[in-house]
């Protein structure tokens, strides 16, 4: 409903859209977010909310009138910011038969850290806490759920807004899904666009899971041969032109008889299991076959390099040895590649070692079987 002026003589819906409008001037995503969601005002006679502060059904946001009159104006911010997040990270569809107020408490939680980082101003509330910081919302409802399971107390503070779970039906959520799926693609189109360096600044984790949300789930081996496919085509090469502007026009097309000189790091401190490894090296073999690089120089290291292999096509990839087990450092590899460097950087790992930020002077590509933030450098491919 449109919001009437309050007894106060405050008109709730010219709050709203001055706080809507200083929020474009602080986040491109948020606000691009904001503006796909219908918001409106609870009814004090009829009310929606169980409680009088704010929520979302995933396409409205709904918001207590004489609560949102109470807040400052960076807080009415942060308020919105925070019921966006809620739509956003598909708060609505991913609860399944988890305990809904739980749930809710979980989601505030990630939220609001996350928000307060970002140095928003939150209604005030008690749910954040810096002990589940870098966890997912399903994290930290398990974490809850087994304290109180053990006879602890969840937390008494007011929710800064409600997840209105109504029970949903398998097409409902569906198409509530693919709907917050849309909203999201725009947001970030339009934030790469518009605001590269707060889309560069997002966390890693949530990227990681837009991308999920918005591309089709395809195998870490199936996600590195596009990678690699588009990678060969970098160089520009008038050995073939490009057949387009013949006869009038000579102009190089993109092609690449080799994708170049490749190096192959793999992790032996344990971070990969036998089998992983027996798919790895039959990854290897097939990039070996399907993209003729140059050289194929192959590491296995943990704090150091145990074994170095010089590849060629007469070596028999998948019968390699490799030893290990201790710590894990990158920088052995990457300092001995440095004397002599690749054109490409592959390394298998976990992730859990340093975290690089000095470009070493090639590509690096980063296959992670954990669920690690990514790597500074490079692109980082998650094995599924």
């Amino acid at each position: 409903m449109t919001a009437k002026l309050l007894s106060t003589g405050f008109d709730p819906q010219v709050g709203l859209d001055k706080a809507k409008i200083e929020l474009m001037t602080i986040s491109t995503f948020i606000s691009s977010m904001c503006f796909d969601i219908i918001h409106k005002f609870d009814d004090p006679k009829n009310p929606i909310l169980p409680i009088p502060t704010a929520g979302t059904d995933g396409r409205h946001i709904i918001y207590d009138p004489n609560f949102f009159e109470k807040l400052t104006q960076p807080q009415r911010i942060g308020l919105i910011a925070h019921e966006v997040w809620h739509v956003a990270w598909g708060h609505l569809t991913r609860r399944g038969d988890r305990d809904p107020k739980i749930w809710n408490y979980a989601g505030d939680y990630v939220i609001n850290l996350m928000l307060t980082q970002q140095g928003f101003i939150l209604p005030e509330t008690d749910l954040i806490d810096s002990q589940y910081r870098n966890m997912s919302t399903e994290e930290v409802y398990n974490k809850l759920k087994e304290k109180q399971d053990a006879g602890g107390k969840l937390p008494q503070s007011n929710m800064i807004g409600d997840i209105l779970d109504k029970k949903l039906t398998e097409e409902e959520k569906k198409d509530l899904d693919d709907k917050v799926a849309d909203m999201v693609s725009r947001a970030k189109v339009n934030t790469e666009l518009n605001s590269p360096k707060e889309w560069g600044n997002m966390p890693s984790d949530v990227k990681r899971m837009f991308e999920e949300l918005l591309e089709p789930q395809l195998n870490w081996k199936q996600i590195l041969m596009q990678y690699l496919n588009e990678f060969i085509k970098d160089d520009y090469s008038w050995q073939r032109p490009n057949k387009r502007y013949l006869p009038n026009l000579y102009l190089p097309t993109q092609y690449s008889p080799t994708i170049g000189d490749v190096a192959i790091a793999i992790d032996t401190s344990g971070s990969i299991s036998d089998e992983e490894l027996k798919e790895i090296l039959s990854e290897v073999e097939g990039i070996r076959t399907t993209f003729n690089p140059t050289s194929l120089r192959m590491f296995g290291a943990d704090s150091c390099i145990h074994d170095e292999y010089e590849v060629d096509r007469y070596t028999d990839i998948c019968s390699l040895k490799f030893g290990g087990g201790g710590g894990t450092s990158f920088h052995p590899v990457l300092d001995k590649l440095k004397k002599d460097p690749p054109r490409l950087l592959i390394y298998f790992t976990d992730l859990w070692a340093e975290h690089i930020t000095d470009e070493p002077g090639f590509d690096t590509m980063w296959i992670c079987n954990s669920d690690h933030e990514e790597q500074g450098i490079g692109h980082t491919i998650y094995i599924k």
